[in-house]
């Protein structure tokens, strides 16, 4: 066995390290070398490169022990065999990395001929890529394909809709035991009992722990080349972390990018193994959160004491310039289900036209196409407030004054479908397990009322109501106008119910922390996430409470303002500290630095690797994220690689 000279102290080896070794799997790529392994002749390891998350897998580079000169080359014939880079120890060697020979390079000049190659983990190890989700049919009475994007819990008409079905992904056992893999349902269905009774399931939140085992299992149930944690395991790491909501896993994304979409954003990450099993696992971790170990460096003069001493170069750079120390969020604008009185939008010198004349087929239609069909809430102010019309006068509404949104200004502005939910008559038919709530299109009604209280009915079918795109308001298209209103004269009253956006966006802000933040200056950052953050609700109370606030009717209100301080408080507590960009080169080769570790100081120089301010009531250590195993000229060296991690 081959050893290099890692510290030498009066010119004789402190200490001797063995060379990483290189194997080839079955010459046709079908087996990786696991058994009686062949060794890669006359092919050295020079570096292995193993690094948290999918934005970049793992690589072995490897140097051929040329023997002549680079002649007669063609096709590598190695490609696609699998490599496995280990390490002698005792009793068993260390395996450190398995991938595929990808990769060769040649270099010729007039002093130097050079072979060097890959061999590197690929998106293809994981599985297959996405293309399907997998839901029960009970038509089919079995598990069938539907083509689109894995959302978990998504949002649907402005709600949240869990769609984790009650079936396995592993069989069709109507009687699940907790922890296996879970099917999906599709978010539009199993919304009422006998929906649920027809399509044999119920229809459940997704959890972080389940959505990932179902992940795994859908992109690599096989495991052909790539193992991955048991329930119990990804409970015990990922029942702490938080809900789960409208996450989607596009067409084509491959496990490594799915499991950075998922895991990520929501404070964890991932890596491999490769001491685990016979195949390289995917482990599970929490960012900013782990086993906390220093590093050893002996301050100057001492005599050299391997005890003392793991670590001879390294390089630490403390940045504040990217650290911010406010955070404000900015959703989507504010909206409310409120219902509005509509106007004649039409000139009053036309009242009087007969019905018949403002028939599509009478003779005044032409010139007159509003007359008694468009109807506006008279939000812009286009409608003179000082002068009666038909009994009213079109004032302006004054939301900020009602208590409804702030508007800034008086304009125009659209209707959207209200939020309240209308539960559907179980007489209809469909027996009494059949009521569901149901969103409706925007309303309008009307009443022929002399006096209040008014009575009011939706507006009749042969109206033909559209809703105006333009502004508040409605456009009767029917062959008539409506009569009934005609005929009510000055008695009349219409309005409408649906959906307005005010001005103003949900907006909160996560104050700098005098305590925690490094940076003295204020620092804030800005981030708009208006499809992440919202407040809808339906207005209660005032001139323009929703009619359906008095009755007994659901609705899809929606106020994330307390959740998206809460974000921007992480987010702020994240980067209120120093920026710490370290590595450090520990001579030889050194397993007990796992990814996931926290580094806290480099023990003997006690150099503190906590990025948070003295007095911070946190620590904020950085964690391991990346190792490198390197052979090169100053012998070999285990390479950790940090990030600035999450507060602890």
């Amino acid at each position: 066995m081959s050893s290099t000279d890692v510290l030498n102290t009066t010119g004789s080896a402190a200490f001797q390290f063995p060379e990483m070794k290189v194997y080839l799997g079955a010459s046709d790529g079908s087996a990786p070398p696991d058994s009686s392994p062949t060794v890669f002749a006359n092919v050295y390891c020079s570096r292995v490169v193993q690094s948290a998350s999918g934005s970049r897998l793992d690589y072995a580079e490897l140097t051929w022990g040329l023997t002549g000169h680079l002649i007669n080359r063609t096709q590598p014939a190695n490609f696609a065999r699998m490599v496995d880079v280990r390490i002698p120890t005792s009793p068993t060697e260390l395996k450190i990395h398995r991938g595929d020979y990808v990769r060769e390079s040649m270099r010729l000049d007039a002093t130097e001929e050079s072979l060097t190659a890959q061999s590197q983990m690929r998106h293809y190890h994981f599985g297959n890529p996405l293309t399907h989700y997998r839901v029960w049919s009970s038509k089919e009475q079995d598990l069938v394909n539907i083509e689109d994007d894995i959302v978990f819990n998504p949002t649907v008409d402005g709600k949240t809709e869990f769609n984790r079905s009650t079936i396995s992904l592993t069989s069709t056992d109507h009687n699940l035991v907790t922890g296996n893999p879970y099917a999906w349902t599709h978010p539009e269905m199993c919304d009422s009992d006998s929906g649920e009774t027809y399509n044999e399931q119920e229809r459940l939140e997704w959890s972080l722990a389940d959505a990932v085992a179902s992940l795994l299992y859908r992109l690599n149930s096989a495991k052909t080349f790539i193992d991955y944690p048991d329930y119990a395991t990804l409970q015990s790491i990922l029942s702490i972390g938080p809900k789960l909501r409208d996450v989607r896993i596009p067409l084509g994304t491959s496990l490594p990018a799915a499991l950075d979409a998922i895991l990520i954003p929501h404070g964890f990450n991932w890596y491999l193994n490769y001491t685990t099993a016979s195949k390289p696992t995917i482990a599970i971790f929490r960012i900013g959160s782990g086993t906390t170990k220093s590093l050893k460096l002996q301050a100057p003069g001492g005599t050299l004491n391997l005890t003392q001493s793991n670590v001879n170069r390294l390089s630490i750079d403390s940045n504040i310039a990217d650290s911010f120390n406010q955070v404000t969020v900015i959703g989507d604008f504010i909206r409310r289900e409120i219902t509005l009185p509509l106007y004649p939008a039409w000139s009053a010198d036309t009242d009087t036209l007969e019905p018949y004349q403002l028939a599509k087929d009478g003779p005044d239609f032409e010139d007159n196409q509003s007359t008694w069909r468009l109807w506006i809430a008279n939000e812009a102010g286009d409608l003179d407030p000082g002068v009666q019309r038909l009994g009213q006068y079109p004032t302006v509404p004054q939301f900020a004054d009602s208590e409804v949104f702030e508007a800034v200004v008086d304009h125009r502005r659209t209707i959207e479908d209200p939020i309240t939910r209308i539960t559907l008559d179980p007489a209809s038919g469909a027996g009494a397990n059949a009521t569901r709530d149901q969103r409706i299109p925007v309303l309008v009604e009307y009443s022929t009322d002399a006096a209040p209280p008014y009575s009011f009915k939706p507006a009749e079918d042969g109206w033909s109501v559209k809703i105006c795109p333009d502004q508040i308001g409605v456009y009767f298209d029917g062959h008539d106008i409506p009569v009934e209103l005609y005929e009510a004269g000055n008695n009349h009253r219409l309005r409408i119910t649906g959906v307005v956006a005010g001005d103003t966006r949900l907006k909160v802000t996560a104050t700098r922390s005098a305590t925690n933040a490094v940076n003295g200056r204020l620092f804030e950052k800005v981030l708009f996430m208006p499809d992440k953050w919202q407040n809808i609700k339906r207005q209660p109370n005032f001139e323009f409470a929703s009619r359906f606030v008095y009755g007994d009717y659901p609705a899809d209100e929606r106020d994330d303002t307390a959740a998206a301080l809460a974000y921007a408080e992480k987010i702020r507590d994240q980067n209120h500290f120093a920026d710490l960009s370290c590595e450090f080169r520990l001579p030889g080769w050194h397993d007990e630095y796992k990814i996931g570790d926290l580094l806290s100081e480099v023990d003997g120089r006690e150099l503190s690797l906590n990025a948070a301010p003295a007095g911070s009531t946190v620590n904020r250590y950085v964690q391991i994220v990346e190792r490198r195993f390197e052979m090169g000229s100053a012998g070999p060296e285990t390479v950790l690689i940090v990030d600035r991690g999450v507060t602890q």
